[in-house]
């Protein structure tokens, strides 16, 4: 009899898993990339990541050049982004809050082999799969990320998901209220909603950044540093 319970035990605990470990349906996957960047995007990599961690404005601003593009209105070189990001406390911790965001996910390498660039995060430089428009698509960062039923770490996961591209989801007073910032509602290709811790998750439209090294002096530049589209 004990084994018998044993073995109903156990046969409950993976009919009760199964839901949470299956595929995430039709949601398209985007992947973050592997590749080992080339010798000098790396150096020019590590030093950025230095930069930010010393949370060093003027060595940053050492990288910024006269084309480097900061907005779609025209903001561009080293004066501006000094009045964009420069010019409190509250504004460069701003700054360094979403270069943190970027340099914590990989990169892409991208223009030529003379001219190499590195492009990150992931989520905005490679092409979005699915259907969802850019404006609406989200990208799950991690793997197994809990979907909810409401958003707090005490609701009931839904379905778990790995790298999927969901879409943003408004809130409904009616049903859920106003979402905490923490969370994001989201939608699935099914069509089920639900919420999902908000570091998990990025827009491809969110801040961006290319770094491009001059060939012969090897000396990175930032060509830009921009959100939105």
């Amino acid at each position: 009899m004990p084994s018998m319970r044993y073995a109903l035990v156990v046969a409950m605990a993976m009919a009760l898993s199964t839901p949470l470990s299956r595929a995430a349906g039709t949601d398209p996957v985007l992947a973050p990339p592997s590749e080992a960047l080339p010798p000098l995007l790396g150096q020019a990599r590590r030093e950025l990541a230095d930069i930010v961690a010393r949370r060093d404005l003027d060595a940053l601003l050492a990288h910024v050049g006269p084309d480097t593009k900061l907005s779609f209105g025209g903001d561009h070189g080293a004066e501006d982004f000094r009045r964009i990001w420069g010019s409190g406390m509250h504004d460069q911790q701003d700054l360094w809050r979403e270069l943190d965001a970027i340099l914590a996910l990989p990169g892409v390498v991208q223009g030529t082999r003379d001219a190499p660039q590195y492009c990150a995060p992931y989520v905005f430089c490679l092409p979005t799969p699915g259907a969802i428009d850019p404006y609406e698509a989200l990208v799950v960062t991690g793997t197994r990320v809990a979907i909810r039923d409401r958003p707090s770490h005490d609701g009931e996961v839904l379905m778990r998901v790995s790298h999927a591209v969901l879409q943003r989801a408004p809130d409904d007073p009616r049903v859920d209220g106003t979402t905490p910032p923490e969370w994001t509602r989201v939608r699935q290709a099914s069509g089920t909603t639900g919420f999902i811790a908000s570091p998990w998750v990025r827009s491809p439209i969110d801040y961006r950044l290319m770094v491009s090294v001059e060939a012969g002096s090897g000396r990175w530049i930032l060509d830009y540093f921009i959100a939105g589209d």
